[in-house]
């Protein structure tokens, strides 16, 4: 009965540890199905990047037989190539570094009052991010028109902002939610005022947070399109993303030149997420914990 009993446990147990490495290998496989997938469009990019149009049209999504760059040589060339990442620097810079100075402040504000006023506008804020941004382009256009800031960079840095508010006060009021208040009561105690206290004592703090909000608004305000196109109409003025849709004719398509240009415009970004992607992850978790 003894062996019996034994011999029971361990087919159950050989049968248990199967069942694991089944599931475990069905997950792995799902896992590594849903990364390919993900990881196709950048396959396609840089190999069509490589090949002239014969060969894209030969060759399909085979290696290219041989990597040419002439592709990224005449993207160079070009002259509105380097035109749009300087609209595009011009853009962007100012859009993040006036969101990483408005938002950490918005964000100690509510995040340390709690007076109705206050709830109320934090609410306001999380509301605007249900609202659907196509439905106010119009609105923005007429505004922008009557401001008289259609085809300048302010306008279509103000416009940025404003759109990217709410989710990233939402992140920092999370995340100073997080913060003891020990440590503002002891820089009261020692005769520092509001201000100082938090730029000297919770703003070195959000440093991960803050970096987080950096990447994420530099992405949005880097790619984007449609508020571009609203804003700036001017081809003087048009940012890259507006740019390399010019690529894109009535009667022709320059997908060779037009994913090299892609993948010249993404460099930025992604050298600026390999230099920051370790505070990335900290900061949007422990902003979105308390949030």
């Amino acid at each position: 009965l003894l062996a019996s009993s034994a011999a029971s446990d361990v087919y159950k147990r050989q049968d248990v540890m199967s069942k694991v490495k089944t599931k475990q290998i069905v997950i792995s496989m799902v896992a590594i199905l849903f990364a390919l997938i993900m990881l196709s469009p950048f396959y396609i990019g840089i190999i069509y990047s490589f090949k002239t149009k014969q060969e894209i049209t030969l060759t399909g999504l085979s290696l290219p037989t041989h990597f040419d760059f002439q592709n990224y040589v005449a993207v160079l060339e070009d002259g509105s190539f380097f035109k749009g990442m300087l609209n595009s620097i011009y853009t962007t810079i100012p859009s993040v570094i006036l969101l990483m100075i408005i938002c950490p402040m918005a964000s100690y504000v509510f995040a340390r009052n709690k007076k109705r006023i206050y709830n109320v506008l934090y609410s306001l804020f999380l509301v605007a991010m249900l609202i659907p941004y196509q439905s106010v382009l119009l609105p923005i256009y007429a505004d922008m028109r009557d401001w008289g800031m259609l085809n300048t960079f302010a306008g279509n840095v103000f416009v940025k902002v404003g759109f990217q508010l709410s989710l990233s006060i939402l992140i920092c009021t999370g995340f100073v939610k997080g913060i003891p208040r020990d440590l503002e009561e002891a820089a009261y105690i020692d005769g520092m005022g509001y201000f100082g206290t938090f730029w000297r004592i919770v703003f070195p703090l959000m440093k991960s947070v803050l970096i987080s909000i950096l990447i994420i608004n530099a992405l949005f305000a880097w790619n984007d399109f449609q508020l571009s196109t609203v804003t700036l109409i001017s081809e003087e003025v048009q940012t890259l993303p507006q740019l390399l849709y010019r690529y894109f004719g009535v009667h022709s398509v320059d997908l060779n030149q037009a994913f090299a240009a892609f993948n010249l415009a993404m460099l930025p970004l992604i050298i600026l997420y390999l230099l920051l992607q370790k505070y990335i992850t900290d900061g949007v978790m422990a902003g979105s914990v308390k949030g």
